[in-house]
């Protein structure tokens, strides 16, 4: 099929999506006068567990529709990228005309052609017929970062020509502890602080008394109160012995350590932004914080993947807000991954319902992106708005060494230490819900 036959399926696409965002909005616009007609009434959504499960259904439907337009939108790029590489090809084009992913495709295939021309390659290639010449070409960028995730460089080097055999070839890498991720770092809202303590002003009262008011009569007065929110500068650091030989010798290792250094920080400061007790030296984390959203699945028998449509819904009720991130432990992530229906016969021996195990499928629950890392508590998921809560820097990421401490001078060793300085706190405890059991 041409580029010419694919264009009208993918007007036919154009229309579809259209037509859903209408459906869309009207399936937002009667799930939100829902909610606001019940808060309102002052309905309470703790013991009144039909109005509760009136508005789940209206937002169950409102994520059906939101899924299926996401599909349609996922079908629509896949076809687009058929249509633009096709009439890429046809037209002779360019690499730069075409798609990024055909463009990191194919030069991917051509980093030996862009590696033998460059200038580093012939200057090297023309010394190396000199006997006992020592080759040593400059490193020479064959792809970015962007095309294949990393950087490749070749570097031509040899007693004889190009004949030079090492004895023994020790590579300049460091084979790491396998370690869980640090999403949710990347999520969280970075700020700058030049004090040891942040206050933030926040509404603790708002009473909206607007009203309908005859001409003459004394209109209602509505009630604010403003508070502050606290939260301290804690110091986060560690500290390891490296002897100079290592720093001397080997020059990759500095940076490693660097690195390393720089990730243990960050990996303490991901443990306090979720857990931390907020007494002492801790920081308050987004599971200690007061105010937050809970769903208890022990006294009844809904699932951990139905909770969480449940903090959902917690969460559009009380925080007025779309919720970005699902935070769950791996083995709580392969229970509802491996989830199966009624389709075999017998329950739970049917289909997969997050799709057969060929398929990757998207990390996202009730169309909210999840993130799968051992940092989160096992059978304790939390949802919520990453916006809603926030990081403070007083002092970045700093690393040092001295050879001062204890007896290190005598023994030749160096003191490698990292510290951060930084205050965290939840800004919105209703934007975030956690499941417990």
């Amino acid at each position: 099929m041409t580029a010419t036959d694919l264009r009208p399926a993918l007007r036919d696409l154009d229309q579809a999506i259209a037509s859903k965002n209408n459906d869309l909005a009207s399936a937002w616009t009667s799930f939100d006068a829902a909610r606001k007609s019940a808060v309102e009434e002052g309905v309470n959504f703790a013991t009144d567990k039909d109005a509760f499960d009136k508005l789940d259904g209206m937002s169950k439907g409102y994520d059906a529709e939101r899924d299926a337009l996401a599909d349609l939108k996922a079908r629509r790029e896949s076809l687009a990228r058929m249509v633009a590489a096709d009439a890429a090809e046809s037209a002779g084009a360019k690499v730069d005309e075409l798609t990024d992913e055909h463009q990191e495709r194919m030069r991917a295939l051509s980093m030996g052609k862009t590696f033998i021309a460059s200038d580093e390659y012939k200057a090297v290639a023309a010394r190396a017929g000199i006997a006992g010449q020592r080759l040593e070409g400059n490193p020479v960028k064959v792809a970015s970062r962007g095309e294949i995730k990393t950087l490749l460089s070749v570097t031509v080097s040899g007693a004889d020509g190009l004949a030079g055999i090492p004895v023994a070839d020790r590579q300049n890498i460091v084979i790491p502890k396998p370690l869980a991720s640090l999403d949710l770092l990347d999520l969280i809202p970075v700020g700058a602080t030049d004090s040891d303590k942040v206050e933030v002003p926040y509404e603790s009262l708002y009473t909206n008394a607007a009203a309908e008011t005859p001409e003459g009569d004394a209109s209602p007065e509505s009630a604010l109160n403003i508070d502050l929110l606290s939260f301290d500068v804690r110091d986060l650091t560690h500290s390891f012995a490296v002897t100079r030989r290592s720093l001397a010798d080997v020059a990759f290792i500095s940076s490693w350590i660097d690195s390393r250094m720089v990730d243990g920080v960050r990996r303490r400061l991901l443990t306090q932004i979720l857990s931390g007790g907020g007494t002492g030296e801790d920081l308050r984390g987004i599971y200690e914080t007061v105010g937050i959203g809970s769903v208890d699945r022990s006294s009844t028998s809904t699932s951990m993947v139905e909770s969480l449509h449940k903090c959902l819904t917690t969460i559009r009720l009380n925080g007025f807000v779309e919720p970005d991130f699902v935070g769950i432990h791996p083995t709580d992530w392969e229970g509802i991954r491996l989830a199966r229906d009624e389709s075999g016969g017998v329950a739970g021996t049917g289909g997969y319902q997050y799709g057969p195990p060929a398929l990757a499928g998207a990390l996202t629950t009730w169309g909210v992106p999840v993130l799968v890392s051992a940092h989160f508590a096992s059978g304790n998921p939390i949802m919520g708005r990453s916006n809603d809560a926030m990081l403070w820097v007083r002092e970045g990421l700093t690393v040092a060494t001295s050879d001062s401490h204890s007896d290190y001078f005598t023994k030749k060793k160096v003191a490698v230490m990292a510290s951060m300085r930084a205050a965290f706190g939840v800004l919105q405890p209703k934007a975030f819900c956690e499941s417990v059991a």
